[in-house]
């Protein structure tokens, strides 16, 4: 899975090439395109292209979803384009499962490969969950402490519309997982049980500490990704 080094310049400069764009189009700061472009060649020189496609597909969705036009929701918040704190809170957890697997060899390498799956999967669930909850969710329910409607866009609410965008989102993240060979294909309902496992951890966080700020928000993408990560690890991917 080590990659050709002859080729690290074309990948450095195609991920130099995305991410200029990302910030020309205002999707991120220059501190979140020049996370997402040393992220990105981390991970294709730790677990070859596999790994940088599950990343890619993540940070596409979940950039694009932050731009999806006004729903049915009038008081959808606008998103400020991303820095490198979102890249860093989304992207952690599978940058030390890239580090291991390169690190350990296998066995433990397809493990932690299948470990990089879900941690995105669920990283993707939750940022598609929210954008397109907080524009279509007509409904909304908190579930801790107790079960109860809210309105859409509260921390920690959680809608049907939201739900099964993030489903979506993680499952299009398992697939390009699995036409790569990080995630065995009888794996995949793992990974999406593990997304939905993490994305439901961020939202009761959200809701017990709504008033945390920006280091709380990123504290919970950490938690997320990371309970994805280690339930994959452990049912052995």
């Amino acid at each position: 899975m080590s990659p050709e080094p002859h080729a690290a310049g074309w990948v450095a400069a195609g991920l130099a090439v995305a991410a200029l764009a990302a910030w020309w189009l205002h999707l991120v700061k220059p501190s979140g395109a020049l996370a997402g472009w040393g992220m990105g060649l981390v991970f294709w020189l730790w677990r070859g292209s596999g790994a940088l496609a599950v990343f890619a597909v993540f940070a596409g969705l979940g950039l694009l979803a932050t731009r999806l036009p006004q729903g049915v929701v009038p008081a959808a918040a606008e998103h400020p384009a991303r820095g490198a704190s979102h890249a860093i809170a989304n992207g952690a957890v599978g940058l030390c499962c890239a580090l291991l697997g390169w690190w350990r060899g296998e066995p433990a390498a397809s493990r932690a490969d299948a470990a990089l799956v879900a941690a995105f999967a669920a990283a993707c669930a939750d940022t598609l969950g929210t954008e397109v909850g907080s524009r279509w969710g007509r409904r909304a329910c908190a579930l801790v402490p107790w079960p109860e409607p809210v309105a859409p866009g509260t921390a920690g609410a959680l809608s049907w519309a939201g739900t099964l965008a993030g489903l979506a989102g993680a499952a299009c993240v398992g697939v390009v997982g699995a036409a790569f060979s990080l995630v065995k294909l009888e794996a995949l309902a793992l990974v999406a049980i593990a997304a939905l496992g993490g994305t439901l951890l961020d939202a009761a966080l959200g809701r017990l500490l709504a008033h945390g700020g920006a280091p709380i928000h990123h504290g919970r993408n950490l938690a997320g990704t990371a309970v994805a990560a280690i339930a994959v690890w452990i049912a052995g991917g």
